[in-house]
């Protein structure tokens, strides 16, 4: 499921990318080669960082509380 939320992700981000040069081009807006580039690259900066901020709070707060154990003994056969 994850593997599919990020393709569409970016599926999205390059959507929204050529929808902008597309719109531009088709209201005769001008608008700069640099601008699809910087913002396909914010957007993937503030998409990114706000995804792995979660990520490493939601890790950061569920290791706190747990008791380490270690097993002993597991091998292969071990389920």
């Amino acid at each position: 499921m994850s593997r599919f939320l990020l393709r569409f992700g970016r599926l999205l981000r390059c959507a929204s990318t050529l929808l902008l040069v597309l719109l531009s081009y088709g209201f005769n807006v001008f608008v700069p080669r640099s601008v699809p580039l910087i913002y396909a690259a914010l957007t993937f900066i503030f998409v990114g960082g706000s995804r792995m901020s979660m990520r490493m709070l939601v890790q950061y707060s569920s290791g706190r509380d747990k008791e380490r154990v270690a097993i002993i003994g597991a091998d292969k056969t071990a389920v």
